[in-house]
């Protein structure tokens, strides 16, 4: 159509019949699903902090445990590099126990236990030299075998050991390992279960490759804040620290419910009952703790309480 032409009118009943209908309430929008997917919020993410720092102390002094160790049973320095302290799932973690060899380890007086295991070509590059054999080539995707697991037993125990040392030495708490099969089944299906594990670990390269990880739930990592031994205070320090600190005192004669009708009719004059008799003990207030009970009395042409109760240990006026 040209710049200055008017709309067609079937055009313009058109657009007057959309705003109609978008103001007259009859839109109807599309149907909102109602079921509610929360947010996967991480309620432990303040252990998790904490465990990352603590997980990497202990990896570091793993691999300075281990380096001679294995120095011996490869024949070379071994290139060991820490790797970073992850967070990861419970799921994940159970399709890597099917491609590693695994121990499971537990710390004196933490909730849980940790898996520590071994992947890649070590597992059987060192179990085909155990039989005697030469360099085994490096294949990194291959799951090891039932036997090659089998005859690498002894290297990965020994490498779960030194977690056991660096993880004692660190934090200064015994790690035992788990024989009975019943304790390992609930303890690595408590991890596989886990929303949040952390999982740091140990990288080899060189002629022979591998992970070393150690697995556990933050709150296993972290290792409990030292009990402080309470020293009872020499007598009269604290009356000393705090004896010049003021404190105020409040003290209730008493308390009284009117109607709306009785307040307006108020003037000079009027008495108000307080429901209490005279001779009744009176509440005396610290910061709303009741310190004692007293009596009313003109000290010095000034109102004041006399204390009465046992418990203040002597009559004195306030």
């Amino acid at each position: 159509m040209d710049g200055g032409s008017p709309l067609d009118p079937q055009e313009l009943a058109a657009i007057r019949a959309a705003i109609q209908e978008s103001s007259d309430g009859s839109f109807t929008p599309p149907p909102i699903d109602e079921e509610v997917h929360p947010l996967a919020l991480i309620a432990d993410d303040r252990a998790a902090q904490q465990a990352r720092p603590a997980s990497t102390k202990i990896a570091t002094r793993w691999a300075r445990l281990i380096s001679r160790p294995l120095r011996h049973l490869i024949g070379f320095e071994p290139e060991i590099h820490v790797m970073p302290a992850d967070t990861i799932d419970g799921a994940s973690l159970r399709d890597d126990m099917l491609t590693m060899w695994h121990e499971t380890v537990s710390p004196d007086g933490r909730p849980g236990s940790a898996l520590v295991g071994v992947r890649g070509s070590m597992i059987e590059a060192l179990a085909a030299r155990l039989l005697g054999g030469g360099k085994e080539e490096a294949m990194e995707d291959r799951a090891p075998s039932a036997t090659a697991l089998r005859l690498f037993s002894p290297v990965g125990r020994m490498l779960a050991d030194g977690l056991r040392d660096a993880w004692a030495q660190e934090q200064q708490c015994e790690v035992a390992t788990l024989r009975d099969p019943v304790r390992i089944e609930l303890a690595e299906r408590a991890l596989t279960d886990a929303d949040v594990v952390i999982k740091v670990g140990l990288a080899l390269r060189g002629e022979v490759t591998g992970n070393l990880v150690c697995v556990a739930k933050p709150e296993t990592f972290v290792a409990p804040p030292t009990p402080v031994e309470a020293v009872p205070a020499p007598p009269g320090a604290i009356e000393d620290a705090l004896g010049a600190v003021e404190v105020e005192l409040r003290v209730a004669f008493g308390s009284a419910r009117l109607t709306m009708h009785q307040l307006e009719n108020l003037a000079v004059g009027s008495v108000i009952p307080l429901g209490q008799f005279i001779d009744d003990p009176l509440e005396i207030e610290c910061a709303g703790v009741v310190k004692g009970h007293g009596r009313a009395v003109v000290h010095r042409g000034v109102l004041g309480v006399e204390v009465v109760d046992p418990a203040v240990g002597r009559r004195n006026a306030a």
